[in-house]
């Protein structure tokens, strides 16, 4: 390592320095739920041993009991099984759109700060007018130009979300840049390309991994409201906003069909929430020191 390295590095290091504190009680629960729901996507199995596209017409429209938890749907499939194994559909959703989101937002990010100031200017004004429109009707237009699908929905999402993330890593970038230590490295004469690579992208990809968890819960949602409106995942997949779409024509007579894939959805959501919150919070606190 060069002593160019082991001062940025040191000071990298003192950037990231861990703070001390102890999470408040509901900051453990929706650790926990989050933990959960992580255990169910992956092994469903553990929780039931049916299939969530098994159909029983004899028994459909069952009300919650012993021998169906969460009751049946209209087709007699059971709502406990659909539930549990659209766990793994709805949060991968959620996980290829945000994942899809950053980094579509750190190329762009990293653009406009090292593009020169024609590119920044450039960039700069494509993502204010993508920031200009709300994001379910950007991924709505997306949708529209490119189709309904599972694939679809997570670009659209993704294209939705990456002017929140290019920002960020645009203004991480350029505070990085004009830190004293890469000042000095670059007249040391790092390369640019081993300065950004080694330094730049990592110091800039912090505030972006803790938004990113806020934004799991936001990708999510919005996930299951482009399956709820059709533009999503399609029959018979056990995915939350679709059993939630095929539930509202039951409320009256058979409410379990939507309330329990709508409760899934808003627990993990809020679950979410709270952890990306206290997370944020514990980034700029440490980032403050």
């Amino acid at each position: 390592m060069t002593a160019v390295d082991a001062v940025l590095a040191g000071a990298a290091r003192r950037r990231r320095a861990p703070g001390r504190s102890v999470p408040r009680p509901g900051v453990l629960v929706a650790a926990a739920v989050l933990a959960l729901a992580a255990c169910v996507a992956v092994a469903p199995g553990l929780l039931t041993d049916a299939a969530p596209t098994d159909i029983d017409p004899v028994h459909a429209l069952v009300g919650p009991g012993t021998d169906h938890w969460f009751g049946t749907d209209q087709l007699g499939r059971d709502v406990f099984t659909r539930v549990v194994y659209g766990a793994r559909t709805s949060l991968l959703l959620g996980l290829a759109a945000i994942g899809l989101a950053v980094a579509g937002g750190v190329v762009l990010g990293l653009a406009a700060a090292l593009g020169g100031r024609s590119g920044e200017r450039i960039i700069t004004w494509l993502t204010d007018v993508l920031l200009a429109l709300p994001p379910v009707l950007l991924a709505l237009l997306v949708v529209a130009v490119l189709g309904a699908g599972t694939a679809n929905t997570v670009v659209a999402i993704a294209v939705a979300l990456v002017p929140v993330y290019g920002r960020l890593v645009r203004t991480e970038a350029m505070l990085v840049l004009r830190s004293g230590y890469v000042e000095a490295a670059v007249g040391l004469g790092l390369r640019r390309g081993v300065l950004v690579a080694r330094h730049v992208l990592p110091n800039a990809l912090g505030p972006v991994l803790v938004l990113a968890t806020v934004g799991f819960g936001t990708a999510l949602m919005y996930a299951s409201a482009l399956s709820f409106l059709g533009l999503g995942s399609s029959p018979p997949s056990p995915e939350w906003g679709l059993m939630l779409s095929e539930g509202r024509d039951f409320l009256q007579t058979a409410w379990w069909i939507g309330v329990f894939p709508g409760a899934a959805i808003t627990l993990t959501v809020i679950a979410v929430t709270v952890v990306g919150r206290y997370l944020q919070a514990r980034f700029a606190g440490r980032a403050g020191r």
